[in-house]
């Protein structure tokens, strides 16, 4: 009886066991999982995780800013070249002279030294003129105009070719002459269509008087006057 009980208890707990594991669902396969747990701890965090730079961002990286990059080649002909403010002018600008320094008026052309016998040649006339040279002007003072006159020079008119004027220091200005009357025995006459030989200025104003002949072989003769060197009465 011992041995029938014993063996029917035996079954009964087989038997449990049975419904036991029937009952329980499968277990989970744990090993992929593991695997894969143990792959995200190996992994590090993402944001400690290094990123892989595209070459357009290595290019970038790399390349110096914009403001120290050289620009294009005419850029970097721009900072070769010297400033504007200390380029060289041009060499026909810088070898002509000042515009207050050219000379102005027509060019002067020598003529040839043949004595007339009606003093028209530098030759004729420079003596003459040089000899009088204290009377080549006069300033009057009258009716409250000052008047300078250049008669002397006038009459020997026909051995220049230019006579200029400056008054109180001022520049020397071409005073025109009139034309020499070679068709007459005395060229230098002056005419009624010729003008007068004076200029007027206002009252007490003549202080001093440069004059400058210039002969037909262009030569040139120079003199200074005081107003009281030249006032007449």
């Amino acid at each position: 009886m011992l041995e029938l009980f014993l063996v029917m208890f035996a079954v009964a707990v087989q038997s449990a066991e049975g419904e036991e594991m029937a009952a329980a669902p499968p277990p989970a396969v744990t090993a992929p999982v593991e695997e894969a747990g143990q792959a995200a701890s190996e992994a590090p965090p993402t944001f400690l995780a290094p990123a892989t730079p595209a070459p357009a961002a290595t290019a970038t990286a790399e390349a110096p800013p914009a403001f120290l990059s050289p620009g294009a080649g005419t850029q970097t002909a721009q900072a070769e070249a010297a400033p504007v403010f200390l380029a060289p002018q041009p060499a026909a600008q810088a070898e002509a002279p000042p515009a207050f320094l050219a000379p102005s008026g027509p060019t002067l052309v020598a003529e040839p030294q043949v004595p007339s016998g009606k003093f028209t040649t530098a030759t004729e006339v420079k003596p003459i003129l040089a000899a009088t040279k204290a009377n080549w002007i006069a300033i009057r003072l009258y009716e409250g105009v000052d008047y300078l006159y250049v008669t002397q020079i006038w009459s020997w008119r026909c051995g220049l070719v230019q006579m200029r004027v400056g008054v109180n220091g001022g520049p020397l200005e071409v005073w025109p002459l009139p034309a020499c009357h070679e068709e007459y025995a005395t060229p230098n006459a002056v005419l009624e269509g010729d003008g007068n030989p004076l200029r007027m200025y206002p009252p007490n104003s003549i202080a001093t008087v440069d004059v400058e002949v210039t002969f037909d072989d262009l030569s040139t003769d120079h003199a200074q006057f005081t107003r009281n060197s030249v006032l007449m009465p």
